[in-house]
């Protein structure tokens, strides 16, 4: 194999595409880079080159460690997740925004409604008080 070799799904070695196994030749281990890999294949592949398949990192054959995973263990891609988590706090904090502006515009309106409240009791106190002028004055 030759060239850069992409992640698979994280279920198999990279090189030969299979998965790997808790124990034997092809046994999950990984490289001081970190990429993980079958042994049998890293250890044939590091014979031909002397760098890691994945990164073009240098690497030889004493680099390789052996990995002790349950089956259970699974990893995944959380990029998308971070993305997402990262949408939903912007949002919040934008209708975080929006709700203190609310407060704001609301604190406003009701100062106005009780202006206008005390001006329509001006004018009719005046127009009151007009209209007993005129009674006053026949």
């Amino acid at each position: 194999m030759d060239g850069d070799i992409s992640d698979a799904d994280g279920t198999q070695c990279i090189i030969c595409l299979s998965g790997w196994s808790n124990a034997g030749p092809h046994q999950i281990c990984c490289l001081k880079c970190g990429h993980v890999f079958g042994k049998s294949c890293v250890e044939m592949w590091l014979k031909n080159k002397s760098k890691c398949p994945q990164c073009q990192q240098p690497a030889k054959k004493s680099d390789i460690r052996p990995l002790f995973v349950s089956k259970s263990l699974a990893a995944y891609d959380s990029a998308e997740l971070d993305r997402l988590k990262k949408e939903l706090q912007s949002e919040r904090n934008a209708h975080a925004i929006t709700r203190a502006e609310r407060s704001k515009f609301q604190s406003e309106y009701e100062e106005l409604r009780q202006q206008v409240v005390q001006l329509k009791r001006l004018v009719r106190n005046n127009a009151s008080l007009s209209t007993d002028n005129e009674c006053s004055d026949l």
